[in-house]
């Protein structure tokens, strides 16, 4: 007769990262029981008491032979319940991203069923009241909403919309599918962009417009789509002129769990097949020149080596050189797809 009986209850406190206060820690606890119908999981994330998710579940275990630990019968049924709502700015902590802002109010109701080897999800999980900032491109997206999905092998992103403050919005709706017919996860994403302000730095702004298709597999992904550049300034800065020289240095007997790790490319490859135009209103200023210019480039090859293609055009512009002030009268940039991005230059102008 199988006597299998037992219970166990770990509880962690104060995980943070190095950066997050002392007394803002999470804490985790866990209760679990065997008995001879099975075992039960029972898990609780918190932080200063505040319940942040909660997630139940119950299995099969496997007998085990000459003394080895019981293991999960993968073909038996099995029941697992995952809900919660939080705010993000808490878990956004852990992820030590210093040059990013994500705030709002995620919710997630998610239950499985079936077996461990062929899990059946159904749920829904929710974003309100979202912000994200980008200091580095100076990307700002408020009033961020999402909606999504989960039935069966699919999940289904219902709708996603931001504002960029000014007017911009961005949607977004689509699906990811876990099929045994196809070769792994197959996700295929639609993005619309209206009037956008994509970036908002000091010496680079562009509003953009357009749609946008991610489609792959775990194999890879793939973007592509058509946008309209309503309008860009590029200030163009004389890079001798900072005052602070950029000094490298090079730590030595740094303890091993401070060193940073390598950078490596990025295990999925993400093709890109994109077209940019604009038929004026790119306005490039500084280092004398001030000028506005049309576009007709495509953007091809992977995230990690991408290729541009196309031309720049002149529509308008003056050039200060010395005393002079020239006005130009010809002007042509053209992008070869190089490794390093290296226009030719066709440009003239008249004093």
């Amino acid at each position: 007769q199988d006597q299998r009986q037992g219970a166990v209850r770990i509880a962690i406190a104060n995980i943070r990262a190095p950066h997050i206060p002392a007394d803002a820690g999470f804490a985790l606890a866990a209760d679990g029981g065997i008995d001879v119908e099975g075992a039960s999981l029972d898990l609780a994330l918190t932080q200063q008491a505040r319940d942040l998710l909660h997630a139940e579940a119950s299995f099969v275990l496997r007998s085990a032979s000459g003394g080895d630990w019981p293991s999960i019968d993968e073909a038996a049924p099995m029941r697992a319940h995952v809900h919660g709502e939080t705010p993000l700015t808490p878990l956004w902590a852990l992820v030590a991203a210093e040059r990013h802002v994500f705030e709002g109010t995620a919710s997630l109701d998610m239950r499985l069923r079936g077996t461990w080897r062929e899990p059946l999800i159904a749920g829904h999980a929710a974003l309100t009241r979202a912000r994200y900032e980008n200091f580095d491109l100076g990307t700002k997206l408020a009033e961020i909403e999402a909606r999504l999905s989960f039935a069966d092998r699919q999940l289904r992103l219902d709708s996603l919309s931001a504002s960029d403050g000014n007017g911009g919005r961005l949607e977004a709706r689509g699906t990811v599918r876990f099929d045994d017919a196809l070769p792994g996860i197959a996700s295929d994403v639609s993005i619309g962009l209206t009037n956008l302000r994509l970036l908002r730095r000091d010496d680079l702004r562009a509003t953009v417009s357009g749609d946008l298709q991610l489609a792959g597999t775990e194999q890879g992904l793939e973007l592509a789509g058509q946008l309209t550049i309503e309008r860009a300034e590029i200030v163009l800065a004389d890079k001798g002129s900072a005052s602070i020289p950029n000094v490298p240095v090079r730590e030595i007997n740094v303890p091993l769990d401070l060193q940073q790790p390598k950078e490596h490319a990025a295990d999925l490859p993400v093709r890109l097949d994109l077209v940019a135009k604009a038929p004026r209103r790119l306005f490039f200023f500084g280092m004398g020149l001030n000028s506005e210019w049309g576009a007709d480039l495509a953007l091809r090859g992977t995230l990690d080596d991408p290729r541009l293609f196309g031309t720049l055009s002149l529509v308008r512009g003056d050039f200060d050189f010395a005393t002079s002030q020239f006005t130009l009268t010809r002007g042509l940039l053209t992008f070869d797809g190089q490794a390093d991005i290296d226009p030719r230059l066709d440009v003239a102008g008249t004093t």
